[in-house]
């Protein structure tokens, strides 16, 4: 349910890396935020996770909200596959070609 505060719990959990999808973590106090607009904003958090001397620095990844971060994917794959909805990407489909 929305504002029951699972935000604020997953931001107590050990070092935690806040992906913020919408506004309304400055509530949280010592949290390190990323804002996340689009979906190759995670991609490039994910590459920067990868380097030493980042990794190090956090423990948790809180995604707030995934449904939010799933739409974000779901649209860029259909960018990618120049399709309009998900659907019309042939899943391990064998093509006829």
């Amino acid at each position: 349910m929305p504002k029951a505060g699972k935000s604020t719990l997953a931001s107590q959990f050990p070092n935690p890396l806040l992906l913020a999808t919408e506004r309304g973590y400055n509530a949280l106090p010592g949290v390190f935020a990323q804002d996340i607009t689009k979906w190759s904003d995670i991609k490039q958090v994910v590459r920067e996770l990868a380097k030493e001397g980042v990794k190090e620095k956090f423990s948790t990844i809180v995604i707030d909200t995934v449904d939010r971060a799933a739409t974000m994917c779901e649209k860029y794959i259909c960018s990618q596959k120049g399709v309009n909805a998900l659907g019309e990407v042939p899943y391990g489909r064998i093509s006829a070609a």
